[in-house]
């Protein structure tokens, strides 16, 4: 990271940020003593807390139970990391359209330093930026205070000591000096116990503090007294190091029919995942956590975190612990809608280098798999299909058995086309008169009547084994406004034959993305053909 000497710097302030969160979530908690605790039990410590709380005499460190029996009307939550982190990335963002430079601390979450030099010439004065700053953090609903001066503590000492004014602009170093001496001790980040210490020897301010000796102020109250002091006297200043502010990763899928079990959720995740992994690789960057959003059919939607010990590239480890926490959440409905949220940090040296090399896809580990289905259910258990040279197009491919697994090979190509998914064989269709006055339920009613036929495309041939001639057409459905949402599943008509899976298609003419066809919607194509020899008409497949 890049460090600079800046000549004005900013301190803002968004005191205690996740009990703000908490608060912009639950605003009709605010008349209410309200705080964040560590965790959701009885000895889980209180970290933040409002006035209304501090009034009922909760300090922070107090357990759950503890700050109950003082007062039994508060309400306390804890506050997720991930919603802390989302909580900072919001802040820096904002920070970022008022300056090129800002600074998150890595301790205080809520607390930013800007560089301010030369923004005068943007704005009327100093005091009009911060106003304007403060403004833009009110819209987001976070309360404030900013202090514009020359070092990087002092600033940070008055942002924490102002109680009624939200913004204070320093004019000199020499001012700031006179004004840090009257900063009170019990504003800033000191131990309660040194505090303590120093109030029995009539010590309360920046001022006071700075008239004892150093050197045992030191020996007798530690690094952070002995820091103040420095800073009171204008020893400190503190270096400005802007840090790149963790941008959300923000990512979302629908899907055309609801997933219902834990196993296809899983599968979604991953999918949508993989490619944001990739580009925060590129970037030199790790996913810290991610926040998934479950919306639901006709349900409330269901918010899950899943949080890695250290920021990690490795999606495996994001899946054992999505595995786990839909182990114990009901999904009592199917899953309309995935969201996710990454919040990334930076990453290790040795997490890029193992991202790089893992490949996409394990070939070994495919070859593994393939050999123990073997083993269990036959020789003949795994295949694929093959093209071979035959004259019609149910038989121009082959199942041959897949020996090992092999990386794809997509040919390139400069537009789209058409594909045509043949059923194994093709679905004899019930008679149909040639001059029907309502159109054609090629695929049942609901599914809706045949709105266009292009065609014939003739194919003739097989005068060496058995002569054949089809006239091949393209159908083109025009849907079924009243169609039940289920139809595409539902088993075929009476009257039409089955096929493999029914009428419903065979898995084979599924369309991409593993659906079947769309039912009681318009401009769905099939291929059919009419076999003159047996003077009947087939259903061969479907065309996308």
């Amino acid at each position: 990271m890049s460090r600079f000497a800046v000549d004005r710097l900013a301190c803002v302030d968004v005191r205690a940020l996740p009990l703000q969160l908490l608060l912009r979530e639950e605003p009709r908690w605010r008349e209410l003593p309200v705080a964040v605790v560590e965790r959701d039990a009885p000895g889980g410590r209180v970290l933040w807390l409002n006035e209304r709380a501090r009034a009922k005499g909760i300090l922070p460190g107090h357990t759950h139970a503890a700050a109950l029996a003082l007062a039994d009307e508060l309400v306390a939550r804890p506050v997720a990391p991930h919603e802390i982190a989302r909580g900072v990335a919001l802040l820096g963002e904002c920070l970022d359209g008022f300056s090129p430079r800002v600074e998150a601390s890595a301790d205080e979450p809520g607390l930013f330093w800007v560089d301010v030099g030369g923004l005068e010439l943007f704005h009327p004065t100093l005091e009009a930026w911060a106003s304007r700053v403060r403004a833009a953090l009110l819209v987001l609903g976070f309360e404030s205070t900013i202090a514009v001066g020359f070092r990087r503590q002092a600033t940070y000492a008055a942002a924490r000591a102002m109680v009624n004014a939200r913004t204070w602009v320093c004019p000199t170093p020499e001012e700031e000096l006179r004004w840090l001496a009257r900063v009170p001790l019990a504003r800033l980040d000191l131990e309660p116990a040194t505090r303590d210490e120093l109030a029995k020897l009539g010590v309360h301010t920046l001022g006071e503090l700075a008239r004892l000796p150093l050197g045992g102020l030191f020996a007798r109250y530690g690094e952070a007294a002995a820091r103040w002091q420095r800073v009171a006297v204008g020893a400190l200043a503190g270096e400005f190091v802007p840090t790149e502010l963790a941008r959300p990763e923000r990512v979302h899928t629908a899907f055309e029919h609801a997933l219902t079990s834990v196993d296809a959720v899983v599968f979604a995740f991953e999918e949508l995942a993989r490619p944001v992994l990739s580009d925060l690789a590129a970037r030199g960057r790790a996913v810290r956590s991610i926040a998934l959003r479950l919306v639901l059919e006709g349900a409330a939607p269901k918010e899950l975190a899943l949080a890695a010990a250290t920021p990690t590239l490795d999606l495996a480890e994001f899946r054992r612990l999505l595995v786990l926490r839909l182990e114990r959440v009901a999904l009592a409905r199917g899953v309309e809608r995935l969201e996710l949220e990454f919040a990334d940090a930076e990453a290790r040296p040795e997490e890029l280098s193992l991202f790089v090399e893992r490949p996409k896809r394990d070939l070994a580990a495919a070859g593994r798999a393939i050999a123990a289905v073997r083993a269990a259910f036959g020789p003949d258990s795994v295949v694929c299909a093959r093209l071979v040279e035959r004259h019609l197009p149910e038989a121009s491919f082959e199942w041959a058995p897949l020996e090992r697994a092999f990386a794809p090979r997509p040919r390139p190509v400069t537009e789209a086309r058409l594909v045509r998914r043949v059923f194994a064989a093709p679905l004899a269709l019930p008679p149909r008169e040639r001059h029907e006055g309502d159109g054609w339920l090629l695929a049942g009613s609901t599914r809706g009547p045949v709105k266009k036929l292009c065609g014939p495309y003739t194919l003739c041939g097989g005068w060496w084994k058995s002569e054949v001639r089809r006239d091949y057409y393209f159908a083109e459905l025009a849907g079924s406004s009243g169609a039940a949402s289920e139809a595409s599943e539902a088993p075929a008509e009476p009257a039409r034959p089955a096929g493999p899976a029914g009428l419903g298609a065979p898995s084979a003419a599924r369309e991409p993305g593993g659906q079947r066809g769309r039912s009681g919607r318009g401009g769905e194509w099939l291929w059919v053909y009419y076999d003159h020899a047996r003077r009947r008409w087939f259903w061969h497949g479907t065309v996308s």
